[in-house]
């Protein structure tokens, strides 16, 4: 489904809003319906619970140095410079929180980087009618 560009008002917004939710009303069927139900379950439990622990752990670390650690760390693994920032964010975590929880933010920043790295790479963005990926605006950067 291409998104449109510009502004649109009126009879084409409501157009658009009922296309765009029997498109993905149906593209979530037709995929969901490969996947064993017990299977996918257990993966979007681990995913929802990592991604819920990825947005509150900055609130509870204590010290600003702590913060830092988690909130440094780089997506962009192409670049080896990067893994020393995800160690030190692994290691806070483990050591404020538990294991698990490091695991699993490693594993969800592992399979983030993947997927935008093969988004990139088949031009799925300009396909879903995006010509730009989300990126962090530079003055937001550290």
């Amino acid at each position: 489904m291409k998104l449109p560009k510009g502004t649109i008002r009126g009879k084409e917004l409501n157009t658009f809003f009922k296309d765009s939710i029997e498109y993905h009303r149906r593209t979530f069927y037709e995929i969901l319906s490969q996947y064993d139900s017990d299977t996918l379950f257990h993966n979007w439990r681990i995913l929802i619970r990592s991604i819920d622990e990825m947005i509150n752990i900055p609130l509870e670390l204590g010290s600003e140095k702590y913060k830092n650690a988690y909130l440094n760390v780089a997506f962009d693994f192409s670049n080896l410079n990067n893994f020393p920032l995800l160690y030190k964010a692994l290691n806070t975590l483990q050591e404020n929180f538990n294991l698990d929880i490091a695991d699993r933010f490693k594993t969800l920043a592992i399979i983030s980087f993947s997927i935008d790295a093969a988004y990139q790479s088949h031009n799925l963005f300009k396909a879903m009618g995006s010509d730009e990926r989300l990126e962090i605006p530079p003055y937001l950067k550290h």
